[in-house]
């Protein structure tokens, strides 16, 4: 099984909130990732 495979598997068994969670976690991230981008190009 790949790397890839096995962290589909260990997603897959989250739960719920979890998941949101994970979801809400990486589009804060994004979100700060954005804003240091934008603040670089200016």
């Amino acid at each position: 099984m790949s790397l890839i495979e096995s962290v589909e598997k260990r997603i897959e068994r989250l739960e719920f909130w979890q998941k949101i969670e994970l979801i809400m976690l990486s589009s804060l991230i994004g979100e700060k990732a954005i804003q240091i981008i934008a603040s670089v190009i200016s």
